[in-house]
C-alpha cells in the first residue's frame, strides 16, 4: 500500500508487475484495519442458524478475517471482546431470527439489551 500524497513522479514503463497468488488486497487491508490485540485475548463469538444465514455472515467482508471454524449451521468467530460488543449487534440484527449467538454470554446480553431499547423507542413512537 502507499499513499497518493507522497508520489513525486510517475512514468509508464514496460515491466508488468504480478500479483502474488493467492493475495488478496481486500483481505490485505481488512487485516490492517483489524485491532492489535494478542491472539491469546482473543474471544470466541459462535453463532448457529440456517445454512444460508451462516453461508452470508461467513462472506460478510467485514467478518471473514474473524472466522476460525464454519459448518453448514454453525460458524465461529475469534476477536476482540470489546470489537465485538460494539460492531456485531448491527450486523447480527440484520439476519433477525434466523442467526442465533450461541456464545460469548456477554454478546447475548448486549444484544437483548439493544433490542429492548428498539422496542422500547418504537413503541414509544405509537402513541
Amino acid at each position: 500500500s502507499f499513499r497518493v500524497d507522497r508520489i513525486l513522479d510517475m512514468k509508464v514503463t514496460e515491466e508488468i508487475f504480478e500479483r502474488p497468488h493467492p493475495f488478496s488486497a481486500g483481505d490485505y487491508f481488512a487485516r490492517q484495519l483489524m485491532p492489535r490485540v494478542p491472539v491469546d485475548n482473543l474471544t470466541p463469538v459462535r453463532v448457529e442458524g440456517t445454512p444460508d444465514a451462516i453461508r452470508q455472515l461467513c462472506g460478510n467482508g467485514n467478518m471473514q478475517v474473524f472466522l476460525a471454524e464454519q459448518t453448514p449451521d454453525q460458524a465461529m468467530f475469534k476477536m476482540d471482546l470489546e470489537a465485538a460488543l460494539i460492531y456485531l449487534p448491527g450486523i447480527l440484527f440484520s439476519y433477525g431470527t434466523s442467526i442465533k449467538v450461541l456464545e460469548p454470554p456477554a454478546l447475548k446480553e448486549k444484544l437483548a439489551a439493544r433490542a429492548a431499547e428498539l422496542a422500547h423507542y418504537y413503541q414509544s413512537q405509537l402513541s
